[in-house]
């Protein structure tokens, strides 16, 4: 069987632009037990994955005023439970607290997953996922992942750091 040599070698082509576009989204996107060996990760990815995990088990999850635990959460309990359960040190505080005692966010920090993102004049608290979006706990919708849209968005007091950097001793206990 003959073969059409252009054809052949455009489709190795397309191939290999699709390898290169597709694999780096999937090692983003991919859970960190599924990544190969040689993948290396930085303790702060970890500790991110690790936050990410602890989100992504907890949507859906009712409200609960003053909730810590699965049987619901309240906006800085749910923050509480997902750094605690990803290793990072924190105390169990309202949202005021938590604003007063964090470093600001920089500019660049925060569309950056991870970071607190403040609301109401303090009153209420979620976990940046990207510029776009952010995950809380919504006293009409629970756990829940919402848009910046307009009322969001214009309800922004403002971003808190969480320093996760200074807990890389437990990620290696861990491993």
């Amino acid at each position: 069987m003959k073969t059409n040599r252009p054809i052949s070698q455009a489709l190795t082509f397309l191939s290999a632009i699709l390898l290169c576009a597709v694999v780096p989204v999937f090692i983003r996107a991919t859970p960190r037990w599924i990544l190969p060996l040689n993948v290396q990760r930085s303790d702060e990815q970890r500790i991110k994955d690790l936050i990410y995990d602890a989100i992504i088990g907890k949507l859906g999850l009712p409200w609960r005023e003053g909730g810590a635990d699965d049987l619901g959460y309240d906006c800085s309990g749910l923050i509480w439970r997902v750094f605690t359960e990803a290793g990072v040190s924190l105390k169990r505080v309202n949202t005021k607290t938590l604003w007063d005692e964090l470093p600001e966010a920089g500019i660049d920090e925060r569309g950056e997953f991870g970071t607190l993102v403040f609301f109401n004049d303090l009153s209420h608290v979620g976990i940046v996922r990207d510029r776009w979006s952010f995950y809380h706990a919504s006293s009409s919708l629970g756990v829940t992942r919402s848009l910046y849209t307009e009322y969001w968005g214009e309800r922004i007091t403002g971003y808190r750091k969480i320093p996760i950097a200074s807990t890389n001793r437990v990620i290696r206990q861990q491993n």
